[in-house]
């Protein structure tokens, strides 16, 4: 019913209804006694006849822009309160914009290198042995995808048989920062764990790298656990709003590997 009602089909419909209540008041009012007396009244002929002048249409016309102009400055009635121009729920949470979807599309062992300026890379000549986790913000055809801007990487490690503990700020490979900005179809690398010394024990490095006003030095907790679960978790948007979660297994016996738990 309702798309018979909004087709071009109803349009004659509305007018004849239009034009017929039109008639209906005009008669109605005619019948109206002081309605009568106004339309034979001197001045109100008067200004009947300057109404049907350009002159008139055009005065009306501009009073009818001056009435809109006021009523759209007007502020909006309001509960109690509640101020009508302050942001919605979900424009706070940033729901009604595109959202993020970050994704681990990989996990791998690779050889690392530090940098003179504590910049972490992956090395194709071997060097330290590091777990590494490939983060993608993934596109999803016939989708618009939102960037994950700021991204930190919180750790929680949990050793086999030690005390759980964890890490502010993961490491991400090839970038001066502790912070990321992940845009639709970009990947970026955290390093979660590294192997070192002839004893190869685990250190989970953290990166403290806030400021390009001063140098901060890889630092990383060494466990001495063969074994341990790490939980990364994503956290990005400039106010916080996007959260990702995951899990996975590391281990190094004897050579230094990880696995996706979820």
């Amino acid at each position: 019913m309702k798309s018979r009602l909004r087709s071009s089909w109803a349009i004659p419909g509305f007018i004849l209804s239009g034009v017929g209540g039109l008639f209906w008041l005009v008669d109605t009012l005619g019948n109206i006694e002081w309605v009568v007396d106004l339309a034979e009244n001197h001045r109100a002929q008067k200004v009947w006849q300057f109404v049907q002048t350009p002159v008139g249409g055009l005065v009306i016309f501009a009073i009818g822009i001056v009435w809109l102009v006021v009523c759209s400055r007007m502020p909006l009635p309001t509960a109690a309160g509640v101020d009508a121009d302050a942001p919605t729920p979900a424009e706070r949470t940033g729901e009604n914009e595109p959202q993020p979807n970050v994704v681990a599309v990989d996990v791998r062992s690779i050889f690392v290198k530090i940098e003179e300026n504590g910049l972490i890379s992956e090395s194709s000549f071997g060097g330290i042995t590091g777990a590494a986790v490939i983060f993608r913000n993934d596109a999803v055809g016939g989708k618009r995808i939102g960037p994950f801007n700021n991204a930190r990487a919180h750790l929680t490690v949990k050793p086999a048989g030690g005390n759980p503990f964890t890490i502010h700020s993961g490491y991400w490979l090839d970038y001066e920062f502790n912070t990321v900005d992940i845009g639709p179809g970009e990947a970026h690398t955290l390093l979660i764990a590294i192997k070192t010394g002839e004893a190869g024990q685990l250190v989970i490095p953290e990166d403290r790298r806030e400021s390009v006003d001063r140098y901060d030095a890889p630092k990383g907790i060494r466990i001495d656990a063969k074994k341990a679960i790490i939980e990364v978790k994503l956290v990005g948007g400039w106010d916080g709003q996007h959260v990702r979660k995951f899990s996975f297994a590391v281990s190094q016996e004897p050579a230094l590997t990880i696995s996706r738990r979820s």
